[in-house]
């Protein structure tokens, strides 16, 4: 069983290592814009309606390196409960 586990560990570890992130990917905006190409030659006297792209805000830019300080947030949702117990 060890050796058969051991056989299997690499495998993701490697498929990992070829992929690549998501942020080194651009975005494609190329479905709305064949949308509404196909929408003009089917319907050219109706306005095209709104689909999730449009209303979706592009990505900001990430940045290439880690960021010296950061800030993290705690949320505890129970600590008003709690307070008032002690």
């Amino acid at each position: 069983m060890l050796r058969r586990a051991l056989g299997l560990l690499p495998r993701p570890i490697a498929a990992a290592r070829a992929r690549s992130f998501s942020t080194d990917l651009p975005a494609a905006h190329t479905a709305d814009a064949t949308f509404m190409e196909a929408w003009n030659k089917v319907m050219p006297n109706m306005d095209p309606p709104k689909t999730p792209l449009s209303f979706m805000h592009p990505r900001p830019p990430t940045p290439s390196s880690i960021p010296p300080k950061l800030t993290v947030n705690f949320v505890l949702p129970y600590a008003s409960e709690l307070s008032t117990k002690e």
